[in-house]
């Protein structure tokens, strides 16, 4: 079938939806629609927007289109609600009314007595445009376009499959779409078509649970067209569609999805029996015949032999793969089980702490996070991850009271329309959508999903099913006040100007704060550019605009206390003083302790305050698990004499993150390394229940590169399958740095045996051969370990084309190994739903860069210096030392590059 034989096919599916008779006050304005091409465009280009764009992850974070999208869909909402008024038209009549607008009001109550009213406020332009746009396409389609808008959605997820599609290919073949895919799997595959693991899509919709929630809405209502329409083409558009969406659907890998359909698919199988069961009876009366379609073929010998072929290779594809996406689906989730756990117990705990109106709408991230305990996830977590507990976390009993109305009635309105639908095609279809609805539920009993392209998804099937019916009767008669009071005061156009002047607030309101955004995001380039004042007056203007928003006093508290850091600075007390004043006001309006705190305690260190300053630091260590704070606490310790205490948080930096010993930190003071055996000590009795002693004790003994002890360790974990990889992998390392190729060999290769996605095994075995002078098998081997994503052999590649004279080639793939830190973005974007990004300031540092972490580096800083690029080379060995000042090597190199 040809891309013009879909195009055609989905124009028939969208005959299945004919115009709808008008009644009551939309009757003299209604629109005849038209099947012309720039009408369908139009919708699908909006649908489009909407999935992609609108509402999305970059509408949050990039101011321009930010501001672009309020101001279109601020717009398009004026723009329709003039017209109803100037129709003398109000707004659609639904069974929903009433609890929607309860919903809104609870919605926008809660919010005034929330956490913190002015960021939910802010947050509730979204639901209250949801509101809106609901009623808009109720409007369309009780004006005959629910044939355009749902071919718009299903063109629209169309191209989501074909985007996800696209992200699969460029994964297995190695097209540069997303950095990572840097290797392809035919190139080195030597003939086996399958690789050893599998990729999770997630970039469409900017994360895999949304992909699997928006695929899962739409599979039953695409059944019941493919099962209903009456047209071949519009059969096979749609099981074409059918076969992409569920490709992609367990490519998400996502439980949530798996449940949604375990749902939606049996109820949808249930009332496609009810129906079919009450049409039989009422074609047996009637004394004719129902069929849901009719084709005028049968099924040829043909078709038989080509559903044999499409049954058998569906069969060879299932045996192979389904036991790898298994592994990936539901194999070693535990975790995640046990995450949403943890938060749907601090749901209900929150729940409890504010019964009535909860923390406010948007604010479970909020309460979370001001909780400050260490021991709770902290980092990017908006939501309860179940659609009800944080419902009664975020609105209380009145959010529930209300949710329940509305999702009742959403129940009760489908049930009424599917018992007024008269042909069979028609009631499959509501069928379907209640059934799709239902799996939605379901799925957000383990995730919330507010995501655009979801929501968007729910509200056009909603309004088709709602406005499907060929007798409408969703308008209700006029009231007698209609004729007594003023037209303008009539009590069924009140809502359309309430909701008039609300747009124009709301529009006006976020433009407002889209203004101090610019000048904080100003703020921030300034600083980087270093124009410490400018940026500073960029931040104060900012939070004179917003004061309620904390962040830009962050940011200004944070541009002056770095100032005051600077040696060059003349008034560096009085910036000091300025920025920790700025620091305890802002921590005032938001105790959220962790990074700022710890900013704070240095600019309270700097100024000589030693106990301020460890009570600061102290409150981030209990809020935040980051292990670099608690070294950092450990040598402020350190610094003042107690040395008990330090070696305390140094214990337990290492107990969560062995890896930082594979840093010169400990070595560079004689005193911390003399007690090294009391911190290892002190770690082991504090380290998390999700690590082994056996699996910390390895891991430290390879940071530290202590061959002996890492073979003892290791071997101690052979017999347990869920470390095979990192134990064989280990124990090659050990042999190799001890010279022992044919052990490291041996090992490395039965690594490969008991887990082919052990990337780490091809990692070492192709080091092996590299050293038994095997070029080519080692080059095979790394770019095997780099296509499982094992960023550090791309180093060994770099080495590779160096040593052939490929110096371009070399520094594209030392670049891509560089293990930078990158800035966390840390709680700002639960906080603010915005970017933000707070490095430590002087005198905190960070440290965990070892000799296997540098090495890239070196060989990039040497390539250029070949190349007399000392610029360059100068900015490598800076990078480096940001990442962990105590590198002496570093500064050695950058001290013999002076002058250059």
């Amino acid at each position: 079938m040809t891309l013009a034989d879909l195009t055609k096919a989905s124009y028939n599916v969208i005959d299945l939806f004919p115009p709808q008779r008008v009644t009551g006050s939309d009757q003299g304005i209604a629109m005849h629609p038209s099947r012309t091409f720039g009408l369908q465009l139009l919708f699908f280009l909006a649908v489009l927007y909407a999935t992609f764009i609108g509402g999305s992850f970059y509408t949050d974070f990039w101011l321009p289109l930010r501001v672009f999208h309020h101001l279109v869909i601020g717009a398009g909402l004026l723009a329709w609600l003039v017209y109803r008024l100037r129709c003398g038209a109000e707004l659609p009549r639904t069974p929903l009314d009433a609890p929607i607008l309860a919903y809104l009001v609870v919605l926008f109550v809660t919010a005034l007595f929330g956490l913190h009213p002015r960021f939910s406020l802010e947050q509730l332009w979204t639901p209250f445009t949801w509101a809106l746009l609901f009623y808009f396409l109720v409007d369309l389609g009780r004006r005959g376009y629910n044939r355009f808008v749902l071919h718009a959605l299903y063109m629209s997820a169309a191209v989501v499959c074909l985007v996800s599609g696209v992200e699969l290919a460029s994964w297995y073949f190695g097209w540069p779409l997303l950095p990572q895919f840097v290797q392809g799997w035919p190139a080195i595959g030597s003939g086996q078509l399958i690789p050893p693991t599998l990729h999770r899509l997630s970039l469409a919709l900017n994360g895999a649970t949304p992909l699997s929630a928006y695929m899962a809405l739409l599979i039953p209502p695409a059944l019941a067209i493919l099962v209903t329409t009456p047209m071949r083409d519009s059969r096979w558009a749609m099981a074409l569609w059918l076969i992409a969406a569920l490709g992609v659907e367990v490519l998400s890998m996502s439980r949530g999805g798996i449940l949604a359909l375990s749902v939606s698919l049996p109820l949808m199988a249930l009332t496609f029996w009810w129906a079919r069961r009450s049409a039989v009876v009422d074609a047996e009366r009637r004394g004719d015949a129902m069929p849901l379609h009719s084709s005028g073929k049968r099924f040829t010998g043909r078709r038989w032999l080509l559903l044999g072929v499409a049954l058998a290779a569906a069969a060879l594809i299932g045996t192979t793969l389904v036991p790898l996406w298994w592994q990936h689906t539901f194999d070693g989730r535990a975790g995640s089980t046990n995450f949403r756990v943890t938060l749907w117990q601090v749901a209900l705990r929150t729940f409890q702490e504010d019964p009535l109106t909860g923390v406010g709408p948007y604010n479970y991230g909020r309460s979370l996070l001001r909780r400050n305990d260490a021991s709770l996830p902290r980092r990017q977590i908006m939501t309860a991850h179940n659609w009800y507990l944080n419902s009664a976390a975020e609105t209380g009993v009145m959010g529930l009271a209300a949710g329940s109305w509305l999702l009742g009635s959403i129940g009760l309105a489908l049930h009424r329309r599917w018992r007024e639908a008269r042909t069979l095609p028609q009631r499959v279809r509501i069928g379907a959508v209640g059934a799709a609805l239902m799996g939605f539920a379901a799925q957000n009993l383990v995730d919330t999903f507010t995501a655009t392209p979801v929501v968007l998804s729910v509200l056009i099937l909603m309004a088709f099913a709602l406005t499907v019916s060929p007798q409408p009767t969703m308008e209700r008669a006029p009231t007698p006040m209609r004729h007594i009071l003023p037209k303008w005061l009539n009590l069924a156009r009140l809502a359309v100007w309430v909701a008039l002047g609300a747009v124009i607030l709301y529009t006006l309101g976020l433009l407002w704060w889209n203004r101090a955004q610019y000048s904080f995001q100003r703020s921030v380039q300034l600083f980087r550019a270093g124009r410490w004042e400018e940026a500073a007056a960029a931040a104060a203007h900012a939070r004179h605009m917003d004061a309620a928003m904390t962040l830009y006093t962050f940011q200004l508290a944070h541009i002056l206390s770095a100032a005051g850091a600077q040696a060059d600075v003349s008034d560096a007390s009085s910036l000091d003083s300025q920025a920790a004043a700025l620091y305890r006001a802002a921590l005032s309006g938001e105790p959220v302790l962790g990074r700022q705190s710890a900013n704070l305690a240095a600019t309270l260190w700097r100024q000589g305050d030693r106990e301020g300053a460890l009570r600061a630091l102290q409150a981030a260590v209990a809020a935040d698990p980051d292990p670099i704070l608690a070294v950092n606490l450990g040598f402020f310790y350190q610094q003042v004499g107690d040395l008990a205490r330090a070696i305390d948080y140094y214990g337990r930096a290492l107990a969560f993150a062995p890896e930082l010993a594979a840093s010169q930190f400990w070595e560079a003071d004689a005193t911390r390394w003399g007690h090294w055996a009391e911190i290892v000590h002190r770690a082991e009795q504090m380290l998390p229940a999700h690590l082994l002693p056996a699996q910390w004790r390895l891991q430290l003994a390879l940071a530290r590169q202590e061959w002996d002890v890492v073979k003892e360790h290791a071997t101690a974990l052979l017999d347990d399958p869920s470390f095979s990889c990192l134990a064989r992998s280990a124990l090659a390392r050990a042999h190799l740095a001890q010279g022992e190729l044919a052990d490291a060999l041996q090992m490395a290769e039965q690594a490969v045996r008991a887990d082919a996605a052990c990337g780490s095994a091809y990692l070492l075995r192709g080091q092996v051969h590299l050293a038994r002078g095997e070029e080519s098998a080692a080059e095979r081997d790394w770019r095997i370990a780099l296509f499982l994503g094992q960023s550090r052999a791309a180093y060994h590649l770099g080495r590779l084309d160096e040593a052939r004279g490929n110096r371009g080639a070399a520094i594209r793939w030392y670049r891509y190994a560089l293990p930078v830190t990158a800035l966390p973005t840390d709680v700002e974007v639960v906080l603010y739903n915005r970017h933000a990004t707070f490095e430590l300031l002087p005198p905190l540092f960070h440290i965990g860069v070892g000799p296997e972490e540098a090495a890239p580096y070196w060989a990039l800083g040497e390539l250029y210096q070949a190349q007399s690029d000392y610029a360059a080379a100068r900015q490598v060995y800076q990078l480096l030392l940001i990442q962990d000042p105590f590198l002496s090597e570093a500064r050695r190199r950058l001290e013999a590059l002076e002058g250059m």
